[in-house]
């Protein structure tokens, strides 16, 4: 799968700035808002260090570069900060001379690309002194080099909490001195999960950052992601374009599928620019080894044995499943895995959700990080080595598009490898009862089918029955997806358009599509 043009998947700094500049179309209100801090900052001497604070792939590296150029192209932020940048991971600090070295190493890299080339290799030679050998004169040599530039240095620091756990407890003090000092250096930091020292009040950065929290994207954000991902296509990204224009419900759909996450959708992306390829499941095999290492990590990140056995349930589950049958999967008290519960939900994996009974339910926020937990975690069965594809087949793709996939593709799978798993996957998907194993293009044997030209479709009434048990379920997308396959083979049936406005209204709080949709009702029976 090959990169798309000007867009960084996992690195933003190998962008040059246009493009990057170009790319960059979420969160600007959160830049505007930092960028005014900076200012208050450098206008009142105060020091605000900031953490911001958020899931892998949720921008925080993308975000600290923004506020870099911010002030490098801020006329008056430019004359008064200096803004240093790191490398994303800092393995080399194990105390904290060390820190100051990799700052003075960022700041040589800012005098060089400023210009003054010459004072750049006077720092380099400088470093090597016995002057930054210790912490403490370490400090003072780089606030000296700085306080020449007639600035004050903001670090921009990613994954700031590597830095601090690997720091002796003891320096950490040490570290904050300086930071609290009169226009000493302002941190704007990045990490994953909140600092542990930031909850102790023993610790020296007890309650010391303001926390920025990363945020999913909204629909809106997404869309205009979905825009300017196509337009960096050109060509290519044009049956995306057409895609938002023709099924705008699709976006809620890769909402759901990528919990907003800027990265996921990246990458997701691609797959809608392939779905006409002939190599669209390979291409999804593909993506789904490649977000391994993300969601792994993801997974490690979890602090306890507990939380990873509650992930793991819940993720194999698929479906909502309750805090009642999580402690029996778990082997847990139901008091110990709602607290667990609870912390999952702040760190932004699982959230809950209603269910058709009074329990509410939980699942992944992220649907894709689902599929890929069940395509490496689900058991050897077949059923369950299927559902995997399955799912994001039902979650990715309309009524429509998996019918097109089926007649496309059918001949070329009956003859591959790909036969048993992705023909059952598919006809799983279009919950086909009473058919043959695998993908065939002979007619259909069972009588409820009807066929036009090479797409074969259920009668609409079918599809109320798949919508009434999906609702037993409380698959309410899939229930929704159900009417509205109705609705397409009638659009004139005044039933599935009430029954979709209750779905919309009752379960899904999307109450102006629910009036569309009962207006639409009335227009097509007045009487009722």
């Amino acid at each position: 799968m090959t990169a798309l043009t000007g867009i960084a998947i996992y690195d933003p700094r190998r962008l040059k700035e246009p493009d990057f500049l170009a790319g960059f179309i979420a969160r600007w209100e959160l830049v505007d808002y930092l960028l005014n801090q900076l200012r208050r900052t450098a206008a009142d001497g105060d020091p605000r260090h900031r953490l911001i604070l958020g899931q892998r792939g949720m921008g925080k590296t993308s975000l600290l570069r923004r506020l870099e150029i911010g002030i490098k192209t801020d006329p008056d932020l430019a004359i008064k900060l200096l803004p240093l940048t790191f490398r994303e991971e800092q393995y080399n600090v194990r105390s904290l001379d060390r820190f100051w070295r990799n700052c003075g190493e960022a700041l040589a890299e800012w005098l060089e690309a400023s210009g003054d080339t010459e004072a750049a290799t006077r720092l380099d030679a400088d470093m090597r002194t016995p002057s930054w050998a210790d912490a403490e004169s370490a400090a003072e040599a780089f606030l000296a080099r700085v306080a020449a530039t007639g600035r004050r240095p903001v670090l921009f620091v990613d994954n700031i909490d590597l830095i601090l756990n690997a720091l002796p407890p003891a320096q950490h003090w040490q570290l904050r001195r300086v930071l609290q000092a009169k226009d000493g250096p302002i941190v704007y930091g990045a990490a994953t999960q909140a600092i542990r020292q930031s909850g102790d009040a023993q610790e020296a950065f007890y309650e010391f950052f303001r926390i920025d929290l990363l945020e999913k994207l909204s629909e809106a954000e997404l869309l205009l992601c979905m825009r300017r991902l196509s337009e960096a296509r050109g060509d290519a990204g044009k049956p995306v374009a057409a895609i938002l224009a023709r099924e705008p419900q699709r976006l809620r759909v890769l909402h759901t599928l990528t919990g907003g996450n800027p990265r996921i959708l990246a990458l997701i992306y691609q797959l809608l620019e392939r779905a006409e390829s002939e190599t669209v499941f390979a291409d999804l095999e593909g993506l789904l080894d490649q977000m391994t290492p993300l969601y792994k990590a993801r997974v490690e990140e979890l602090r306890t044995d507990l939380q990873r056995a509650i992930l793991d349930a819940v993720a194999l589950h698929w479906n909502p499943i309750t805090s009642h049958d999580l402690s029996l999967a778990a082997g847990a008290e139901i008091t110990t895995v709602s607290s667990q519960l609870s912390r999952l939900k702040d760190f932004g994996v699982i959230e809950e959700v209603p269910t058709s009974g009074a329990r509410a339910g939980y699942q992944l926020v992220e649907r894709f990080f689902n599929v890929w937990y069940l395509m490496r975690h689900g058991t050897r069965r077949t059923r369950q080595k299927m559902r995997w594809l399955t799912a994001f087949l039902q979650t990715f793709y309309s009524r429509d598009d998996l019918w097109r996939l089926k007649d496309r593709f059918g001949q070329n799978m009956a003859s591959s490898g790909w036969r048993m798993l992705y023909g059952e996957a598919l006809d799983a998907a279009l919950e086909i009862p009473g058919e043959e194993t695998g993908i065939s293009n002979s007619p259909r044997k069972n009588k409820q089918y009807r066929s036009s030209g090479n797409k074969k479709h259920i009668p609409q009434q079918d599809y109320f029955a798949i919508a009434l048990d999906h609702h037993r379920g409380g698959r309410y997308p899939e229930v929704e997806s159900a009417y509205r396959t109705a609705i397409r083979l009638d659009p004139n049936s005044y039933y599935p358009w009430n029954n979709l406005g209750n779905l919309l209204a009752d379960h899904l709080d999307r109450p102006a599509e629910a009036e569309e949709c009962y207006r639409t009702a009335i227009r097509l029976d007045p009487n009722d």
